[in-house]
């Protein structure tokens, strides 16, 4: 990437930061850390990690996993989340609707221990790892439409 800008703008290549969308939203977290209310770190979670906590959720509420698709809970709760509500005004939303969708009503069960699940895991290490595009989850309620979970410790 850097070789192609290099050939397009010549010397002044080196004035400019060159990174992939994801690499740039990661060294800005690691930048900002502080100012977004992360104070001792945070880590990112990838939708693999995510996915697997979704389908985890289920089997502790009782719910065979395999009956619902955990890709569309994650998808309405990172909706939620996008959308700068809370798992309380999500469920609000999700009662006061017209007619019930059963994907719905099971993602606002799961979003309150959704969350609890990323707080506490986030205050047990410090890793960062970061494999491809997420929803983005923290304990401030950050919103990220780059597609990062992040959780704050």
């Amino acid at each position: 990437m850097e070789q192609r800008v290099a050939k397009l703008v010549g010397p002044r290549t080196r004035l400019v930061t060159l990174s992939t969308f994801h690499s740039l939203g990661l060294l800005i977290l690691k930048a900002e850390r502080e100012s977004l209310g992360m104070r001792g770190g945070f880590t990112i979670y990838d939708q693999a990690d995510q996915l697997g906590l979704v389908r985890e959720l289920l089997r502790q509420i009782s719910i065979e996993d395999r009956r619902f698709d955990a890709k569309a809970i994650l998808f309405r709760l990172s909706l939620a989340k996008n959308g700068f509500l809370s798992p309380e005004q999500y469920e609000e939303r999700v009662r006061s609707a017209p007619r019930e969708d059963e994907y719905d009503l099971i993602a606002a069960q799961l979003y309150p221990r959704y969350e609890q699940a990323l707080a506490n895991f986030t205050r047990s290490t410090s890793t960062i790892s970061s494999r491809g595009p997420s929803a983005c989850s923290t304990t401030t309620t950050m919103s990220a439409r780059a597609g990062i979970a992040a959780t704050a410790t």
